[in-house]
């Protein structure tokens, strides 16, 4: 398997995916027990998380600080997510601009 983030990081992070498939990674091995069953940190699909149909942040009270999204490859998803976290710190004026 093929990993590119060190599993103490995805360890100590909440984890969003985009799909079902982004658990079979190899950054995400870790998150999946020997009965098929998910570690505690794990939320859920990022999908879900936008739309409010799983509680994103629960995790923040068991010693997680960080989140963690792994994409896989549905595009449309990273570009959605992309737009909402622009319009986001827009609104919120935070972030840095950056002459291109």
């Amino acid at each position: 398997l093929m990993k590119e983030i060190d599993h103490a990081l995805v360890n100590r992070c909440e984890v969003l995916i985009d799909t079902k498939e982004a658990l079979d990674v190899g950054d995400l091995s870790t998150l999946t027990n020997d009965d098929g069953t998910t570690k505690h940190n794990f939320s859920g699909l990022i999908g879900d998380a936008l739309v409010e149909n799983i509680e994103f942040g629960k995790h923040r009270r068991h010693n997680v600080d960080c989140t963690f999204f792994k994409s896989v490859g549905t595009a449309i998803q990273d570009v959605v997510t992309a737009q909402f976290v622009y319009d986001y710190a827009r609104k919120e004026c935070i972030g840095t601009t950056i002459d291109m």
